[in-house]
Parts: structure tokens; C-alpha cells; sequence
């Protein structure tokens, strides 16, 4: 990331926890490597924790989880409460019912309407089976998280943004 107006957070499977970008854009990424298994609440807090750091830094107003809609939904309602600028980006998915299920939800969310929980039919119907319904089954991969190991990362993630917070004071 080369920005010196937004920041780029990803809590991801299989990374490191890095912020080795150079020059400006040092400190505007963070990623956030968790084990497989992660829970809903495991996530949100992470996720809570890393953002409200980024928030705090005057950021400049410009398949393998074990993750339901609820743990993502709590998230993004955590970033439109914050009323600042946001783009919402589909993701991609191990899964492609699940995550079209997840992002029909965080649309839905964005733009403020209530949707049924049904499944209506169309031509991929089947593959929305078996309950047919717009929630998401979490896995059932042990978790790995452990709540020490998610602490170290979360802050590690939180001073590297204070960091950032610090670099753009210096401008």
C-alpha cells in the first residue's frame, strides 16, 4: 500500500503480520493472520480492536473460519457507525452459495434494507441447499486462536497503527 489517505486491514488465513511497505504509504497496511477455526466473537473483537486503532490514528477521512454472517455483519456495522467514508468490496470464497449469501447480507446491511431469510428460487437454486435460507453454517474446523496468540497479534497490529498515527503527525 503506497496510500497516505486510507489504509488497507486484512485479517486473513496463512500470512504474516506485517507492515513492511516503505515511504509514505509505511504503516497504512495491516494484516492480521488467523488459524483456522476462528470464531465469530474471536473475530469481531480483532477486527474492533485493529479498526478502532485506526480510527484513533486520524487515518485521513478520504471457508476456512468458522464465521457466520453474524461475525462479519457485526463488523461492518462497527465501520458505518463510524460515518466516515467507506467502500465495500466483494470477496471471494471457498464456497461460492456461502459467499454470495455473505455479501447479499453486507449489501443489505450498507443500504439499509431487511431481507427474507429465504432463499428465493433462480437457476442456482440447488446449490443452496439444504436449508435454502440466507444463513451461513460455520465450520466445524477446531480453533486454533489462541486467546494469548490473538491478544499479541491484535496489539502488534494496534501499535503499528499508532505508528501510522505518529507519521502522519509528522507531516
Amino acid at each position: 500500500c503506497h496510500s497516505t489517505i486510507g489504509l488497507t486491514a486484512s485479517f486473513l488465513a496463512a500470512a504474516t503480520p506485517t507492515t513492511s511497505a516503505q515511504g509514505p504509504g509505511r504503516f497504512a497496511s495491516v494484516n492480521v493472520p488467523l488459524k483456522e477455526g476462528v470464531s465469530d466473537a474471536q473475530f469481531a473483537a480483532s477486527f474492533a480492536a485493529v479498526i478502532d486503532a485506526a480510527f484513533e490514528a486520524s487515518i485521513p477521512r478520504r471457508g476456512i473460519f468458522n464465521l457466520t454472517l453474524t461475525g462479519y455483519l457485526d463488523c461492518v456495522k462497527l465501520l458505518l457507525q463510524s460515518r466516515r467514508p467507506l467502500l465495500l468490496l466483494g470477496g471471494g470464497g471457498y464456497h461460492f452459495p456461502s459467499t454470495a449469501k455473505l455479501w447479499t447480507a453486507i449489501t443489505a446491511l450498507a443500504v439499509g434494507v431487511d431481507l427474507d431469510k429465504d432463499i428465493p428460487e433462480h437457476s442456482f437454486f440447488s446449490q443452496y441447499g439444504p436449508d435454502f435460507c440466507l444463513d451461513v453454517t460455520p465450520s466445524l474446523k477446531r480453533n486454533l486462536n489462541d486467546s494469548t496468540e490473538l491478544r499479541l497479534l491484535v496489539e502488534s497490529a494496534v501499535e503499528n497503527l499508532k505508528r501510522l498515527a505518529e507519521a502522519l503527525q509528522l507531516r
